[in-house]
């Protein structure tokens, strides 16, 4: 466990904090950790546990996580202290990306910012040092996440969640980036293929929009196929010739050329 800590201070309009504004604002500084957790450690669920070791309730609400580590021997948690500090700081003053700042980690900062039009003050503490949770932040991370593009493409990986309503929809985890990319369809078109497949690998093809980092993130399906898995695709061996198949005792890197020229 790491015992550096990292603090989140929430000041209520006219010193009255309402609760609902107050959860939002943890749960995205929480979740803002997590996905800098992801990306720094390079692990798809990351490598840290988050808890508050405590909360400052009257005057501002002072609210402390500390990292637990949870996939040694590469700890994280003073870098994503300082990656978190140094990002807000940056987006303060400048419309360029901060380092480590996924989409996704945007939007919960994002999240966190808009809080703001409920409290006099939002502000990250790392050892002592404080930077300021900007309403600015909004317009900016509105800029620098509307690069996506769209393109006819394909996503392979395993197909781990089906949702039947209105409009059906199921879950790949790409094989690519380890994220899961959310796969939408019109009712019941593949329904029976997404729950025959479900906990399998396949692949999937249709108009998918990805982010500026060229990241799959979601798509309109026009098809979905079983992939077979990577064990029972044809190894090396197979593929130059050195093991016998059909023809006979004869390796193929010795068949194939006689067969040719009529041997």
């Amino acid at each position: 466990m790491s015992l550096e800590p990292i603090s989140l201070r929430l000041q209520g309009r006219h010193g009255w904090l309402r609760p609902g504004s107050y959860l939002v604002a943890v749960r995205a500084f929480w979740k803002l950790l997590q996905n800098l957790d992801i990306t720094l450690s390079g692990e798809a669920r990351g490598s840290v546990d988050w808890e508050i070791s405590a909360c400052k309730r009257s005057g501002p609400a002072v609210v402390i996580f500390l990292g637990h580590l949870r996939k040694p021997p590469k700890d994280v948690v003073c870098e994503i202290r300082r990656t978190v500090f140094n990002g807000i700081r940056k987006l303060s003053t400048s419309d360029e990306r901060p380092h480590g700042f996924t989409d996704t980690a945007l939007q919960e900062l994002r999240a966190l910012a808009e809080q703001r039009g409920l409290m006099d003050e939002i502000a990250v503490i790392v050892d002592e040092k404080e930077e300021l949770i900007q309403w600015s932040f909004i317009e900016r991370i509105e800029r620098m996440t509307h690069n996506d593009f769209e393109a006819l493409s394909s996503v392979a990986g395993t197909l781990e969640s089906v949702s039947v309503g209105k409009n059906g929809r199921f879950s790949v985890r790409s094989e690519i980036t380890g994220r899961p990319v959310m796969c939408r369809f019109k009712r019941d078109q593949f329904t029976a293929q997404a729950k025959e497949n479900l906990g399998r690998r396949v692949v999937v093809f249709g108009n998918l929009k990805s982010n500026y980092l060229g990241e799959p993130m979601h798509m309109r399906v026009s098809g979905i196929e079983p992939c077979p898995n990577e064990q029972d695709l044809p190894n090396i061996p197979r593929m130059s010739g050195r093991i016998p198949v059909a023809a006979g005792t004869t390796p193929n890197r010795i068949y194939i050329p006689g067969a040719k020229y009529g041997k």
